[in-house]
């Protein structure tokens, strides 16, 4: 039988492989039902609000990790039915975002917690790089499918989502109670808020996050629009992350997080002052450097709390933090969106340098005038 660190590492692979191409094709897929570059906002709503509601619940309820990936494995696989069946009908795809925005929010924190139980940093590298192999070439192969065959991939996703959810049944966990216990005080959460690698992560990636988020949002309509390719972009953005994986000095300095958050800006200002994919494609890996290296860094970090219930809480927050980013930043983008496309970057890049300047803050106080 196969141990239940494989399982979840193929969990991790399956989940991250769809999920990456549903990110990547999204906001197409919802722009060809109706030609409204407005309603990817509303899906992005809708996924958003759902994470946001699970993450929230799993602070206050104590479940079993094993049955929180159990439950979202499921979640994952109806949302997937849904697009197969209604890929063409827009309040079906809402649904179906609301349903991947719960998969999502229980399944993601409980693969990590359960990794981090033992030999934590070993297996959140293997992890890191399981989610960069399953999206490295996951929005080619989406891209080229979708373009043949829409339904074909829908059906693929479905499949793979099923066997998903045979595999986390199949996990066996030491304590089998699925409902832990509720938490009716705030210690746990209070212990996390105080932790200063957490207060940095926090701010850190819901900023960069809203940089990625532009990309997720509106790169596959502004390359569909150039003639570019948002596989290839992809591409090179995951080799850049997987990259980054194996580089152990990273862990130990967090001056890191400064070039990292430089490397996210400069793919930001690639896009306000060039329209030449070759340099864009380019500028992706650096892009793909930097945003590896900021979750290698926080994950490893919440990963040496102690208690598993304060870890999964830590990764329930910080998870949702970066997914709030992305599903914020059609909201936060909105004085920018004037149907110029540079325009809209360079308020990107204004995030990201936000998020650079909130670093340096926090690092001076650390350090006193030292960054």
């Amino acid at each position: 039988m196969m141990p239940d660190n494989r399982k979840i590492f193929l969990i991790s692979f399956i989940v991250n492989l769809v999920f990456s191409m549903i990110t990547a094709l999204l906001a197409l897929i919802v722009y060809t039902i109706n030609h409204n570059i407005y309603d990817v906002n509303y899906i992005m709503t809708a996924f958003i609000s759902t994470l946001v509601l699970t993450r929230i619940l799993l602070v206050k309820v104590q479940l079993s990790p094993s049955f929180q990936v159990i439950l979202g494995s499921f979640l994952f696989t109806f949302g997937c039915l849904f697009l197969t069946i209604f890929s063409d009908c827009f309040a079906m795809v809402f649904i179906g975002a609301l349903l991947f925005g719960m998969a999502i929010g229980f399944i993601a924190p409980a693969l990590l917690t359960m990794l981090t139980d033992s030999n934590a940093e070993r297996n959140i590298g293997i992890y890191n790089t399981i989610v960069a192999i399953a999206s490295i070439f996951s929005p080619l192969i989406g891209e080229k499918f979708y373009a043949f065959n829409s339904l074909m991939l829908f059906t693929f996703w479905l499949i793979l989502s099923i066997l998903m959810t045979i595999l986390s049944i199949m996990i066996k966990e030491k304590n089998t109670t699925l409902l832990i216990g509720v938490n009716k005080d705030m210690k746990n959460i209070s212990v996390i808020l105080s932790n200063r690698a957490f207060k940095e992560a926090f701010w850190v990636l819901l900023f960069s996050s809203i940089s990625y988020g532009s990309i997720v949002s509106y790169l596959p309509i502004y390359f569909k629009k150039m003639g570019f390719s948002i596989g290839i972009y992809y591409l090179l953005f995951w080799s850049g992350y997987i990259f980054v994986q194996f580089l152990r000095k990273s862990v130990a300095n967090d001056k890191i997080i400064f070039w990292s958050i430089l490397g996210i800006s400069l793919g930001q200002l690639t896009l306000v002052f060039f329209d030449i994919s070759y340099i864009i494609y380019i500028s992706s890996i650096v892009y793909g450097m930097g945003y590896g290296t900021l979750f290698k860094i926080f994950y490893l970090k919440i990963g040496l709390f102690s208690k598993k219930y304060t870890r999964n809480l830590a990764f329930s927050i910080i998870g949702l933090i970066s997914y709030l980013g992305v599903g914020l930043a059609p909201i936060f983008l909105l004085p920018f969106n004037v149907e110029n496309w540079r325009t809209l970057f360079l308020g990107n890049l204004l995030y990201c340098l936000i998020a650079l300047a909130l670093f340096v803050i926090l690092e001076r106080k650390k350090y006193g005038t030292r960054c």
